[in-house]
Order: C-alpha cells, then sequence, then structure tokens
C-alpha cells in the first residue's frame, strides 16, 4: 500500500512537472499579434498527443521579410519536446539579417548544428552504436517577402498551397534533418510561389492516423478536398473542418502522434514590421 500511494503521489508530481513544461514549450511557439502582422488570415492545429511534444513552429521577422519552420522532431512526448528545444536554439543561432531569404541554406545549416550537438560522428563505432540515437527533424522553411511571395525548402514535410482552383502538393525531399549527411545547400531544392495563394503546412501526425471503418490512415485525399472546397472561408473555419474530419476518421482509435498544421495566407503589400 505504501508503494502504491508513493507511485500515485509520483505520477501526480510527474504529470504536474508536464503541464509546467507544456507552458515553457507553448512559449517558444509565436505570439498570435506576431503572425497578424505578417499573414492577412491565419490559423494553427498545435495538439502534442502526451502534453508536450516533437512538433514546434518558429518564426522571426526580418527587413527582407518573414521565416517561418515547421518542424517535427523524432518522437513525440518528453523526448521529441527535449529535441524541438535544441531545434529552436540552432534557429535562432543560424538565422541571420543575411540569410534570412536562403531556405536551402538553413536546411543545410540546421542539418550540419544538429549533427554536432548530437554528435553523430564523434567517438569510435563501438562508441556510436551507444551514443548514436538518430534523432533529428522533418523540416518545412518558408521566406515570406513582403510583397506576399513565398519560397521554400522542405525535408519531408508537405507543404500545400491552394489558389481556389486546385491544391498543389509539395511533398518535400526525402532528407532527415539531423544526420549531417548534407554535402551542401546545393542538394536542396528551393520553390517559389507567387502571392495571392493559400498555405497549409501539417506534420505527419495528421495524416497517419489509423481510423474509420477499414482502419485505413486519414492521408492527404480528404485533406486536400476540405481545403479546396471552403478556399474562400476564414482560415479559422478550414482548420476547423479539418480537425473535424481527423476526429470523426479517427474514433476511438487512440492518437498516435503529435498533430500541427499551420495555415495563412500572406498579405500581397508591404507590411509594417
Amino acid at each position: 500500500m505504501l508503494i502504491n500511494e508513493y507511485s500515485g503521489q509520483a505520477r501526480a508530481k510527474d504529470k504536474e512537472t508536464l503541464y509546467y513544461a507544456s507552458k515553457i514549450q507553448r512559449n517558444l511557439l509565436p505570439p498570435d499579434a506576431a503572425m497578424a502582422s505578417v499573414f492577412s488570415d491565419h490559423s494553427v492545429i498545435w495538439q502534442p498527443r502526451d502534453i508536450v511534444g516533437g512538433d514546434i513552429y518558429w518564426m522571426k521577422q526580418f527587413d527582407k521579410g518573414t521565416v517561418l519552420c515547421v518542424c517535427d522532431c523524432t518522437g513525440h512526448g518528453t523526448p521529441g519536446a527535449l529535441l524541438t528545444m535544441l531545434v529552436v536554439s540552432a534557429l535562432e543561432s543560424i538565422i541571420l539579417p543575411g540569410n534570412c531569404d536562403d531556405t536551402a541554406g538553413i536546411v543545410w545549416r540546421l542539418d550540419q548544428k544538429l549533427s554536432v550537438v548530437l554528435h553523430v560522428e564523434s567517438g569510435t563505432k563501438a562508441e556510436r552504436r551507444i551514443t548514436d540515437i538518430c534523432d533529428g527533424c522533418d523540416l518545412a522553411v518558408l521566406f515570406i517577402a513582403k510583397d506576399g511571395t513565398v519560397r521554400f525548402s522542405s525535408g519531408k514535410i508537405p507543404v500545400f498551397v491552394c489558389d481556389g482552383h486546385e491544391v498543389a502538393q509539395y511533398k518535400g525531399q526525402k532528407i532527415f534533418v539531423g544526420e549531417g549527411k548534407l554535402k551542401n545547400k546545393d542538394e536542396i531544392i528551393v520553390y517559389k510561389i507567387p502571392a495571392k495563394n493559400k498555405f497549409y503546412i501539417a506534420s505527419d501526425g495528421l495524416f497517419d492516423q489509423i481510423g474509420g471503418d477499414a482502419g485505413k490512415q486519414f492521408g492527404y485525399k480528404t485533406f486536400k478536398q476540405i481545403i479546396l472546397d471552403n478556399h474562400h472561408e476564414k482560415q479559422s473555419v478550414i482548420t476547423g473542418k479539418v480537425w473535424d474530419a481527423f476526429e470523426k476518421h479517427r474514433g476511438e482509435q487512440v492518437r498516435r502522434d503529435d498533430v500541427e498544421l499551420i495555415a495563412f495566407k500572406p498579405y500581397t503589400t508591404i507590411y509594417k514590421l
């Protein structure tokens, strides 16, 4: 009985600690007012599976424009949350006024930075077998210029662009950021999208969720149809419908992963910093 009582106290303390950690993690996210100064309309779904999680998004404004990074770190819960702290710290150090519009360079620099911090290549082969945790992140880096054009590079994070007539899906390259395998930024593709489009960036926790009578993944088809059918609605309405469809699909199934969806429409005229 004493063991059970102690365990109960420990579990309560653990949960209290996690909720405080969640507060810290939420404070890393861009304030809504900052996003409203860059986007004419935006909405965010950020739902860690286990109070804290491995999904994070980061934004910073510069004279040239704004950088938005959407990241899905390895795992979820506490390990994933620890990695988000590393990623945010790295982004703060590598994204500067002079390179903020170089999305390929940002992906490459983050890959190099994380591989060093996580000691990917340090030690003997035997030591690496013990210490190499093969962790890192999927990542989309977007640069939003002041005229509303967007350029981006992505490693495994899908970016969806809707013009009201169709939804273009950019799957992202098969790059796992943090392995340190990229030789230079020239290996990374940069896409450039004109103004007057809506953008949707989501982690795989949305699309990989099992549910429905057939036990299939939520997938891309329903998601793309919702954002196309509701293109002229506010972004909050669209993301609300996506979440409702996701939860209906999930049904009684346990949520498998963190879920993150960033939806926005840039201003098409110069905004004030």
